[in-house]
């Protein structure tokens, strides 16, 4: 039976968390300087521009490390296995962090909408985005999160001997794998993900791309925790075989987190002359990323872990530090991600796929330009964007008129969601038809001059590849 030795000032350990907490900072500290470059560099929202995508960063990589932290406590990480709860505190720490940046957003959100500071607390705008794609996003990520936080807090507390481990409890596994589905599906419920074509591979590839990357995220943070209280524990076969495990894991999490961002890159970029466009160079700054992540983790997975398996324990401290590395490279990868979501997709600004641009006046110094992808029958994207004379409160009743070839009057009406300042998006099927349609634009109720009529030629898609 092992005895603690006396301790004495000079010999006084560091408390168990002033390490992990530097390293943190440290990570966390790489991610805030790439988001507040590529922001300044490439993002659209101008002086909001820096903290929106700050926030975003945080919503991110909170987000993930809650997922990836439950999805470590509760099948990775045995529940014999010795620690201090520091693993649990962390992914407490990260869900909370989530939704306060979640919350934060919404005011952001408001006030890049309305194209003016004041929209923060204009409380008719902040109910407009509440009501809007991206307020039902921030909903149910904030719920996930709080279903999350409490499957941790219910996930047992490692046993220090294997006799008093207890597994998690059923009910603990179904709140956490409830709060996995909010929080991942959250981020489909907004931004380019929401409109971009084809919707199911779209979907599909965007909730396996964030799942794996959560999956990795967690294990490569909350991993070196767990090792480092099997080394303190002298249980370094423990610690092999938990090296192991997570192994495993992080290789399916690579895999599936590249099928499904090649996936995503393939919907938005469609061609490699559109990656000369800001969101193509930004998004390959985040593949460059990836990819050397996935080289020190399978430097890890192919040397170093076969070594400790062996019995090699000169490679721990090693393992270690590069995992500190991939953890950075990931964060660096998250901060990446929440500028590009800002950028306008490189297929839409390389003119890659078939879209009708019209351009005309509304009055008042205004003028609106409207884009319409892929112009088929079908479902399809309707872009406004209104410049000049002012972004404002006043333009509050923008609204979409479908008049089909040959008919005089509109078969439809819609009001389309404000997704940016002087940008309104609306993604439905009303072009139901080949052939030339009339799109009645009105920007403003009040304003006979703030109207528009727009001929829209929607081509089948025989007919397109016959021109």
């Amino acid at each position: 039976m092992r005895t603690a030795e006396p301790s004495t000032a000079g010999s006084a350990r560091a408390p168990a968390w002033r390490a992990p907490a530097v390293v943190a900072g440290a990570v966390l500290a790489v991610g805030v300087f790439v988001a507040v470059t590529l922001s300044l560099t490439h993002g659209g929202e101008g002086a909001l521009g820096v903290p929106a995508a700050l926030l975003r960063f945080v919503r991110y990589g909170g987000s993930l490390m809650a997922v990836g932290g439950f999805v470590f406590l509760a099948a990775v990480r045995p529940s014999s296995s010795p620690a201090q709860g520091l693993d649990r505190r962390l992914a407490l720490v990260a869900a909370a962090a989530a939704a306060a940046a979640s919350l934060a957003l919404v005011p952001v959100q408001a006030a890049l909408v309305s194209g003016r500071l004041t929209g923060a607390v204009d409380w008719s705008v902040v109910t407009a985005v509440l009501s809007a794609g991206f307020g039902q996003s921030v909903g149910v990520g904030v719920t996930g999160l709080a279903l999350l936080a409490l499957a941790v807090a219910l996930t047992p507390a490692v046993a220090s001997t294997p006799t008093s481990a207890r597994a998690p409890s059923a009910a603990g596994v179904g709140l956490g794998a409830a709060g996995c589905l909010l929080t991942l599906g959250a981020f489909l419920l907004t931004g380019h993900t929401a409109v971009s074509q084809p919707q199911a591979v779209t979907l599909t590839a965007n909730l396996t791309h964030t799942a794996a990357g959560a999956v990795w995220l967690g294990g490569l943070v909350l991993l070196p925790l767990a090792l480092s209280e099997r080394r303190r524990a002298d249980d370094l076969l423990g610690a092999g075989r938990l090296v192991g495990r997570f192994s495993t894991a992080a290789t399916v999490a690579v895999l599936a987190a590249g099928a499904g961002g090649l996936a995503l890159a393939w919907v938005e970029v469609r061609s490699l002359a559109a990656l000369a466009t800001p969101y193509g160079s930004v998004l390959l700054v985040k593949i460059a990323l990836v990819a050397a992540v996935a080289a020190l983790g399978g430097y890890n997975n192919r040397r170093l872990v076969p070594a400790i398996r062996r019995g090699d324990l000169a490679q721990w401290d090693r393992l270690t530090r590069i995992m500190r590395w991939e953890a950075a490279g990931l964060v660096a990868v998250l901060a990446v991600t929440a500028v590009l979501v800002d950028i306008v997709p490189a297929r839409v600004d390389a003119g890659v796929d078939a879209q009708v641009v019209r351009v005309a006046p509304l009055g008042a110094g205004r003028t609106a330009t409207v884009i319409i992808e892929p112009a088929r029958p079908g479902t399809n994207e309707v872009h406004v964007y209104v410049d000049g004379g002012g972004i404002d409160e006043e333009l509050t009743d923008v609204a979409l008129g479908f008049v089909p070839p040959g008919e005089e009057e509109a078969a439809q009406d819609v009001t389309p969601s404000q997704v940016g300042p002087g940008h309104w998006l609306h993604l439905g099927s009303e072009f139901t038809t080949s052939g030339d349609w009339r799109l009645e634009l009105i920007a403003d109720a009040d304003d006979p001059e703030a109207a528009a009529a727009l001929t829209i030629p929607i081509t089948a898609v025989d007919e397109w590849d016959h021109q």
